[in-house]
């Protein structure tokens, strides 16, 4: 996934073909996303989504877990919002930048914080946009849609719990970071009646250099995931595993 500035840039269509898409979105998902409780809805309501694992070892890469992770969280909600349209075979997402910047850093809206949390989004979207995760569609007549691009290789389920229980705004990006990668193990959503397999990893392994961070780091994530009851410690022959069960994958 090579970066270019063309990619933050945007895919250029006509207006015609910008308002179709819209039209389009708007008839498979009702409406079109406009305030922060509106998207929080559909978030809601929405099943587990799948994550190529590959973008995974991107994040770990531009050390995006460091800070607030902001630029993931970004990327996984608009992976949650986005609807593949059939007919045209593009994943497209809308994006009000004031609904998405309240909904990510529930921000008290007075202007001089507003307009830097704003810039804060930008930011993320623009190295989304580098790493070839995301690309404008731009339009003068339609603002606010965006195309989440195809990544190659296996993909993974982020549990639903990850918006239901507010985590994707309360964690930090080392504690997301974590949580995701144990996620990446849990694999396939479970059959009906069965329990789901559980994302497992050795504490004392190679988790820093995955997610790019101290081990310090890794494990105040690993304490503030244990604390909301996320996972569990386990100990098995002398060596400590972090588990993460019971994922809603429905």
């Amino acid at each position: 996934m090579k970066g270019s500035s063309e990619s933050v840039a945007s895919s250029v269509i006509s207006q015609q073909d910008a308002g179709l898409l819209r039209k389009m979105y708007e008839q498979k998902n009702g409406r079109w996303i406009q305030t922060e409780a509106g998207m929080r809805r559909a978030l809601h309501q929405r099943p587990s989504i799948t994550v190529p694992r590959s973008v995974l070892e991107v994040a770990a890469r531009s050390h995006w877990y460091a800070g607030s992770g902001l630029p993931m969280k970004v990327y996984l909600t608009l992976v949650g919002l986005s609807i593949r349209l059939e007919e045209t075979s593009l994943r497209i997402a809308p994006l009000r930048l004031r609904t998405l910047t309240t909904f990510l850093l529930l921000s008290d809206e007075e202007d001089h914080q507003f307009g830097s949390h704003e810039r804060r989004i930008r930011d993320a979207i623009k190295k989304l946009g580098e790493k070839d995760l995301l690309a404008r569609l731009h339009t003068a007549g339609h603002t606010g849609m965006h195309r989440v691009l195809p990544q190659p290789g296996p993909k993974f389920y982020v549990p639903r719990e990850l918006w239901r229980n507010g985590w994707l705004q309360a964690w930090d990006g080392a504690s997301l970071g974590l949580y995701l990668l144990l996620a990446s193990r849990i694999g396939k959503s479970p059959s009906a009646g069965r329990r789901p397999r559980v994302g497992r990893y050795e504490l004392e392994s190679d988790l820093p250099a995955q997610l790019g961070l101290s081990p310090r780091t890794v494990y105040r994530a690993s304490k503030r995931l244990e604390d909301d009851e996320v996972i569990h410690v386990s100990v098995k022959g002398g060596r400590k595993y972090l588990l993460l069960t019971n994922a809603d994958l429905v």
